[in-house]
């Protein structure tokens, strides 16, 4: 129940930053399991009353494209080295805490875009800002070494590029891209460490769409994302 004191004829105005760090505050979530990919069970996750992560499942449960929250970070970089978890984000050097983040696995099986949506308000409206962005170490060691999915290491003027799209009510309000791996101007260029998107060209929207794109069929479809700033503007 919420009560009012605002008068027949006063207003009200409101901006704040709100940061998804899709960290838990409850430490003793058991829904992570031995994969540590947390999948929830009624296949949509709400965070921070304003956002909204939704999985796509196949028939028998597994996890086929969509997001999902994951645990740790692997370090290991070596030719020959196919990762057991290959979702887990590249980092160089492991960290002291095994920070919690999001993983968007991109599947051309799935029925709808992989997205964020934000919970409608009639008084309120979001306007992304800031999203950092890392590979996986299954692409890392793909684009160094051809592992995995992948039938050689890349070469001059093979690139792999999220697009991240900004829809208000069905429109589109504008894109980012940014570059997780790009081989046409630099022979040794992939992301390895969190790199800051700006989403501020995308004004106020109501849904986030993502897109990989790449110059290979072959290369592991995972990208990592973490520490979301959003601008609430909230009107009355």
């Amino acid at each position: 129940m919420a009560a009012s004191c605002l008068g027949k004829n006063t207003y009200y105005k409101a901006t704040s930053t709100e940061i998804a760090d899709f960290e838990y505050t409850d430490l003793t979530v058991q829904d992570f399991g031995q994969d540590s990919l947390y999948v929830p069970k009624d296949e949509a996750f709400a965070g921070g009353g304003c956002m909204a992560f939704f999985n796509t499942k196949k028939q028998d449960g597994t996890l086929d494209g969509g997001c999902a929250l994951t645990i740790g970070c692997d370090p290991r970089l070596r030719e020959g080295y196919v990762p057991l978890k290959p979702w887990l984000v590249f980092l160089p050097k492991k960290s002291e805490k095994d920070n919690t983040l999001m993983v968007l696995k991109f599947s051309d099986n799935m029925p709808e875009k992989t997205a964020i949506f934000f919970v409608p308000s009639e008084k309120s409206t979001a306007s992304p800002s800031i999203l950092r962005v890392n590979n996986c170490v299954q692409m890392v060691n793909a684009v160094r070494f051809g592992t995995g999915l992948t039938g050689g290491p890349f070469v001059k003027d093979d690139w792999v590029k999220l697009t991240i799209k900004g829809l208000l009510k069905g429109n589109a309000t504008g894109s980012a891209e940014v570059a997780l791996a790009d081989f046409k101007t630099y022979q040794d260029s992939v992301v390895t460490t969190w790199t800051n998107v700006d989403l501020s060209g995308l004004g106020v929207t109501d849904q986030l769409e993502f897109e990989l794109t790449s110059s290979r069929t072959d290369i592991p479809r995972y990208v990592c994302m973490d520490d979301f700033l959003v601008k609430l503007n909230v009107e009355y």
